[in-house]
């Protein structure tokens, strides 16, 4: 885990700083669970929220923030993203909230297999 490797780093190197930025990190996941296997490209947070839905189909807000331990903020943004591209939809809330439910979208379609 990061929590791992950064105490791993500070212990081997005293007077060094170490920065992540989650925001420069991709990767590449490949979802067969539509009607064609499609690779969507996004970011290892988006990765990690995507990758919770091999162990179920719908979610509170609160559980994804305690399983990918990400802050509920930038969980939130990450969230309304997903939704947006409609891989997730949400449950009967117009706005999310640490309570909202958000579930896998079953039916997504795109012309293009790799999706960015």
């Amino acid at each position: 885990s990061v929590q791992q490797f950064t105490n791993f780093y500070c212990s081997r190197y005293s007077g060094r700083k170490l920065h992540w930025l989650h925001g420069l990190s991709r990767g590449e996941l490949v979802a067969k669970c539509y009607d064609k296997p499609y690779a969507f490209q996004a970011s290892t947070f988006q990765m990690s929220v995507l990758l919770q839905f091999n162990i179920g189909n719908k979610f509170l807000v609160s559980q994804l923030e305690e399983s990918t331990g990400i802050r509920l903020d930038i969980l939130l943004q990450i969230l309304q993203a997903l939704v947006k591209f409609k891989l997730l939809k949400m449950e009967k809330e117009s706005i999310l909230t640490q309570s909202s439910t958000v579930s896998l979208s079953l039916v997504y379609r795109s012309k293009k297999l790799k999706v960015n």
